[in-house]
C-alpha cells in the first residue's frame, strides 16, 4: 500500500511525507523527476532538517537550520541563537537576535521588544519598528499613527459620522472640536462676530481674513489703517495703530475719540456720562451732575450741579448751611433754613419780617406786619398816617399813607417822602401841562430842606395841594 501511494505521489509530482522506524524523512519531489523512476530522491529538506544521501535528516535542535551535520548554522524565525540552540524570542517578536531585542515584530506590534501595538488604522496592521508610524487604511484614518479618525468620523473603524458642527468627535452626542465659528458641548452656539475660531468656551482663536486681535474679539481692522505699509495711522480719531492694525478707541473703555502718545495710547473724548482724566482714562460724570451729564472732554458739568454741591466738575460740597450754591465759587443762593440769608447763610432774617422768614437776599418772603414797609420790612409806618380799621396804615411796599395824614400833616408820606415817592411824583409830573409842572416842582424844591415836609407856610400848603392834585390823577 505505501509503495502504491508512492508512485502515485511520482506521477502527479506531489509533496510526500514517509516514516520509516528509526526517523522521519521528508520528501519533496519536483517535476523534473522521472515518473518511471522506482528510487525516491530528496532535492530540498523541510526547516529543522538536513539532506543526507537523498534522504532528510533531524537537526539536532527541531528549532534550528543545518546543512551537513545536526549542529546548527541558524534560528528558525522566532528563535534566536546561544551556544549552539535556539530559543523563543519575546511574545510578538517576529525575529531576535537575543532575548532583549527584537529585529522585527509580528504585524500589529513595534518597539524595541515589540511591546507597543500600532494604530488600529495602520494598512496591514503593519508599523515601523522604531516610531510606530504607519499607512492608513481605508482613507478613515489620520495621524502619522493612524490612530484617529479623518475629520467628522468616529467609532472603532472611524465608519460613523459625527454632529453636523462637530470637527471631530467620539460619541454622537458631545463634540470634541468644532467646524470653524461654532462652540458648545455639541457645537450648537456660533462664535463672536469676525471670530473664525474659537474655543470650546467660546473664547476667540483666530479672526477671519481683515481683521486682528482675537484677544480683542476681532473688532481691529487692518481696512482702517491710513497707511498700507505700516499702518502707524488711522484714518480717524475714533481708532489708534496697534501691531498693524488699527483698533477702535472704544476698547479704551467709554472712550470715544484717542490719540497715540510717548507714554501710550490716550482718550481725549469719552462717550455720554463720561470724561477723561489726565491719564487718558474714562471715569463717571460725576454723580453730582445734573442728570449725571458732562462735557465728554472737560468733565464739566452740562446741566450744572445738583443741590449742595458746587465746582468745574460739581465734587465740592456747599456749606451746610447751603441749600444750593454758586457753582463757580461756593456762595449761597438758598439757605437750608428760611430764617437765615447771605452769602453763607450766617445772617437771621429781620425780626420785623412776617414768621421771621425771608430769602437768600434778606427779603421778606411772607410780607410785613401791620405798620412796617421796606424790603426787610426794617421801617415802621410814619406816626402821623391816619390808622383806619384794621390792617396796616401804610403800605408794605414804600410806606406811602393809605388813609392820609392826622391833623395838620398833609403829604403822602408824613412826615417824610422817601425817594420811591419823589420817582412816583416825577411820573405824576408828566400828566399835566409843561407850567403847571414846572411852577409846582420850582415852588417845592426852592423850599429850605428842613421844611418841605414840616412847614406850615402858604407856599408849602401850595405845594402839597399840587402833590394831592398829582395823586389823583
Amino acid at each position: 500500500m505505501m509503495i502504491g501511494a508512492i508512485e502515485f505521489g511520482v506521477m502527479f509530482g506531489l509533496l510526500f511525507s514517509v516514516f520509516h522506524l528509526g526517523g522521519r524523512y521528508t520528501v519533496l519531489w519536483r517535476h523534473s523527476l522521472s515518473t518511471s523512476s522506482t528510487a525516491l530522491k530528496c532535492d530540498t529538506c523541510e526547516p529543522g532538517y538536513f539532506k543526507s544521501l537523498e534522504v532528510c535528516k533531524m537537526c539536532k535542535d527541531s528549532r534550528c537550520t543545518c546543512a551537513l551535520t545536526t549542529s546548527c548554522d541558524d534560528c528558525l524565525e522566532g528563535y534566536y541563537r546561544n551556544d549552539d540552540r535556539c530559543f523563543r524570542c519575546q511574545s510578538n517578536c517576529k525575529t531576535c537576535a537575543s532575548a532583549s531585542s527584537c529585529s522585527s515584530c509580528e504585524a500589529g506590534y513595534h518597539g524595541s521588544m515589540c511591546q507597543h501595538t500600532c494604530g488600529r488604522g495602520c494598512l496591514n496592521s503593519k508599523c515601523e519598528i522604531n516610531t510606530g508610524t504607519c499607512l492608513c487604511r481605508n482613507g478613515l484614518f489620520s495621524g502619522v499613527y493612524c490612530n484617529t479618525c479623518v475629520l467628522g468620523k468616529f467609532g472603532n473603524d472611524c465608519d460613523y459620522e459625527c454632529l453636523d458642527p462637530c470637527n471631530s468627535c467620539s460619541k454622537a452626542t458631545n463634540c470634541d472640536s468644532c467646524k470653524p465659528g461654532f462652540f458648545g458641548q455639541k457645537c450648537e452656539y456660533n462664535c463672536s462676530e469676525n471670530c473664525y475660531k474659537c474655543s470650546q468656551s467660546g473664547k476667540c482663536l483666530s479672526c477671519i481674513t481683515g481683521h486682528t486681535h482675537p484677544s480683542q474679539a476681532c473688532v481691529c481692522k487692518q481696512s482702517k489703517c491710513a497707511t498700507s505699509e505700516n499702518c502707524d495711522k488711522c484714518v480717524s480719531d475714533e481708532y489708534f495703530p496697534d501691531n498693524g492694525s488699527c483698533c477702535p478707541c472704544s476698547l479704551l473703555h467709554n472712550c470715544k475719540s484717542c490719540e497715540v502718545s510717548s507714554n501710550g495710547t490716550k482718550c481725549v473724548a469719552c462717550k455720554e456720562g463720561y470724561y477723561p482724566n489726565e491719564y487718558g482714562d474714562c471715569f463717571n460724570c460725576s454723580v453730582t451732575c445734573v442728570e449725571g451729564q458732562c462735557d465728554s472732554v472737560s468733565g464739566k458739568c452740562k446741566e450744572g450741579c445738583t443741590d449742595g454741591y458746587f465746582g468745574k466738575l460739581c465734587k465740592q460740597r456747599c456749606q451746610d448751611s447751603c441749600r444750593i450754591c454758586n457753582r463757580y465759587n461756593g456762595d449761597c443762593l438758598e439757605c437750608v433754613s428760611n430764617l437765615h440769608y447771605g452769602s453763607n447763610c450766617t445772617e437771621y432774617c429781620s425780626e420785623t419780617c412776617v414768621e421771621k422768614v425771608c430769602d437768600i437776599l434778606g427779603e421778606c418772603t411772607k410780607g410785613c406786619p401791620e405798620n412796617y414797609f421796606g424790603k426787610m420790612c426794617e421801617n415802621e409806618c410814619d406816626k402821623h398816617c391816619i390808622q383806619s380799621g384794621p390792617g396796616s396804615r401804610c403800605s408794605s411796599e414804600v410806606g406811602e399813607c393809605l388813609h392820609g395824614c392826622t391833623a395838620g400833616y398833609k403829604a403822602a408820606v408824613c412826615p417824610k417822602v422817601p425817594q420811591d415817592i419823589e420817582s412816583n411824583i416825577e411820573n405824576s409830573y408828566e400828566t399835566l401841562d409843561a407850567r403847571t409842572k414846572a411852577d409846582a416842582k420850582d415852588d417845592y424844591e426852592q423850599l429850605p430842606a428842613g421844611q418841605q415836609l414840616t412847614s406850615n407856610s402858604a407856599e408849602y400848603e401850595n405845594v402839597e395841594n399840587d402833590l394831592v392834585h398829582y395823586q389823583n390823577i
